[in-house]
């Protein structure tokens, strides 16, 4: 039987290129900077217990680590990207602890289209371009629907593509963990194809269950 640990996950700052101070200023002109503060206190708590929890995986020897973000490729080339991203993330608990698993003998595997990852990063530029140019984020209300809508769309091929992947690389009595965004449903794509006979093998999802009330 085949097995993947499911953690749902919110980005740090930290995680994140240019990226980070864009999503950062939109939350704090969202909540104010004293919410914003406090759910980034909330976040790194999460990541406390998400180590927790993975960590308590028996036999780290061959575990494929599947990563939000990280595109497909050769394994090789995505280990020597995954090292040049984390000498510049080096305090972003998800690489943090990605790089912790292969130090125990886990494997990175390439886990997203590369074209679906781009496109959704140029959604986040889109709205933070429109928001820094107006006082009040209720001045752009729509424009932000219609992108998080155009997002929804691109989360949910990738959700697809995402599952499809798992399925051809992790191996017959094989072990792997995906890190995925929360808004993501990669769980609920392998259990249609499941359902549809499109899994190659099955396969038991062990979901980390965490109460996530604010983006």
């Amino acid at each position: 039987m085949r097995i993947l640990y499911y953690v749902p996950m919110i980005h740090t700052d930290k995680d994140l290129n240019d990226l980070g101070p864009i999503i950062k200023t939109l939350r704090e002109k969202t909540y104010g900077k004293s919410d914003s503060d406090h759910d980034e206190r909330a976040i790194e708590t999460l990541w406390k217990k998400i180590r927790l929890w993975v960590l308590q995986i028996k036999n780290m020897q061959g575990l494929i680590v599947y990563q939000d973000g990280m595109p497909v490729g050769p394994r090789e080339k995505i280990r020597q990207l995954f090292s040049l991203v984390f000498a510049e993330h080096s305090q972003s608990p998800l690489f943090c602890l990605t790089k912790e698993l292969i130090d125990m003998g886990a494997v990175l595997e390439g886990t997203e289209d590369i074209n679906l990852v781009a496109k959704r990063a140029a959604i986040y530029r889109d709205i933070y371009q429109a928001a820094e140019k107006c006082q009040n984020l209720s001045d752009i209300q729509n424009f932000i629907v219609k992108k998080i809508e155009e997002q929804d769309d691109l989360i949910l091929q990738a959700d697809q593509f995402i599952a499809k992947r798992i399925n051809e690389t992790l191996p017959e009595n094989g072990q792997g963990i995906l890190f995925m965004g929360y808004r993501h449903k990669v769980d609920e794509e392998l259990i249609k194809m499941y359902k549809t006979g499109l899994l190659s093998r099955p396969i038991e999802i062990r979901k980390l269950n965490l109460i996530i009330t604010k983006i």
